[in-house]
């Protein structure tokens, strides 16, 4: 209960979840959302991931790889009907990506962590380089 809380934390309070000792918590919430055997662990972890997601910590999400590497596999997953309900893991790193794909520009240095992504959920999209 206490990661759903962090949609109303103050925007200084997710920063700080961010950097503690260089994103470990988006380190521990990338290992429960791609290794964790139960789903409700996973859609958790994606849930926390998307309520710390804002323009303020977006480069700090994006310099995770692992992380950037989960919402790849989740959107891009096929787990049947679920997958479309709101507050699913798909839904989740959706409005994630969203957050990440206003915040993080082609003219920023982690912008190349982000490309991949971006080009395997909008295969059509042309990306300048």
């Amino acid at each position: 209960g206490a990661l759903r809380n962090l949609a109303a934390a103050p925007r200084r309070t997710k920063i700080g979840l961010c950097e503690y000792k260089n994103g470990h918590l988006l380190d521990k919430l990338t290992d429960a959302a791609l290794n964790d055997s139960d789903t409700a662990v996973k859609d958790r972890a994606f849930a926390a991931i998307h309520n710390l997601a804002i323009r303020d910590t977006a480069e700090k999400i994006v310099n995770h790889p692992a992380l950037v590497l989960a919402l790849k596999d989740v959107l891009l997953s096929d787990d049947g009907e679920y997958v479309h309900e709101e507050g699913s893991p798909k839904s989740h790193a959706s409005a994630t990506l969203m957050v990440l794909e206003r915040t993080i520009t082609p003219d920023m240095d982690s912008y190349e962590n982000l490309k991949d992504l971006l080009e395997a959920v909008n295969p059509t999209s042309t990306t300048d380089d």
